[in-house]
């Protein structure tokens, strides 16, 4: 019997222990909550930050990608031969034909033919009027 009251005291004395342990374990919560909650709101916009990190580094590796891309097609042409385009040439010429003064002796076939050429630089285009294009059969 005399074990049984020890013992039961024990379990008391060992209940009064811990609950008041709980308690200032209690208080020392209570007073770092407010801390708990600053750190929470800045770990969601730290997160945040990061995913909006991710996006922006996504989108420059992107565009670094094309400017990439863009600078390659623009060496590759650098280093193939020029392409001499004779119909350039062409409007140029007949742009300052067009320019010079008008004329009147060839009439208004002379007009309208270099003014067709300018606007119709290829016989395709231009194919009914051929009629007023000097130096070209009809077809």
């Amino acid at each position: 019997m005399e074990w049984t009251i020890v013992a039961f005291l024990l379990v008391v004395l060992t209940q009064l222990i811990t609950k008041l342990r709980l308690r200032k374990l209690k208080a020392k919560l209570d007073e770092i909550q407010p801390h708990i909650e600053k750190v929470r709101g800045n770990l969601h916009e730290a997160e945040r930050d990061f995913e909006l990190l991710k996006l922006k580094s996504s989108d420059s590796e992107v565009r670094l990608t094309h400017l990439k891309d863009a600078v390659r097609e623009l060496e590759k042409r650098l280093r193939e031969p020029k392409v001499v385009d004779p119909s350039a040439d062409e409007r140029a010429r007949l742009s300052a034909e067009a320019a010079s003064p008008i004329d009147l002796e060839g009439g208004i076939f002379s007009v309208c033919s270099k003014w067709l050429r300018i606007v119709f630089p290829t016989r395709k285009i231009c194919r009914g009027w051929d009629i007023f294009l000097p130096n070209k059969q009809s077809s």
